[in-house]
């Protein structure tokens, strides 16, 4: 690791926090290319991006530990962060249960609507009525005129 001379365990003068990460991560990097060609091949790029937010975070950290004002910035952004992704997850679950609700009742009136169309009637086992005509129903024709 880069140190000013004058003061073991800083970082140097004019050296950034962001030429310090690109300085670890180029670190990370060669640790990576002089592993064996298997293990290379086996890396994917989620592991890479782990490791890049591990060295960075390993980087707050370390900023951390030269003052406790970083420290403690550090930890609030951290813990505002974290709040904030809370807040996020809450409102993307209570949209979600909203969206399963309403597909659960489309899925509830589409089933009742399928039942009502393909399923048959109790009655329809009863066979249909004959349609009778006026002059067939009794008192109603001629014929039955002569038997009151």
């Amino acid at each position: 690791m880069l140190q000013d001379r004058a003061n073991p365990g800083r970082p140097p003068r004019g050296a950034t926090s962001s030429k310090l990460n690109d300085r670890r991560v180029r670190s990370a990097l060669v640790r990576y290319r002089d592993e064996s060609l298997r293990e290379l091949l086996d890396f994917s790029a989620e592991d890479l991006t782990a490791d890049l937010k591990k060295v960075r975070e390993d980087t707050q950290w370390e900023h951390c530990s030269y003052s406790p004002l970083i420290a403690r910035a550090v930890k609030f952004k951290n813990r505002s962060e974290r709040q904030r992704l809370e807040v996020i997850q809450l409102a993307l679950d209570r949209q979600l249960e909203r969206r399963l609700r309403c597909i659960e009742l489309d899925r509830i009136g589409l089933t009742d609507w399928w039942l009502k169309v393909t399923v048959r009637p109790r009655t329809a086992n009863v066979p249909p009525q004959r349609l009778v005509s006026r002059s067939q129903r009794p008192g109603q024709g001629i014929r039955d005129l002569g038997k009151l």
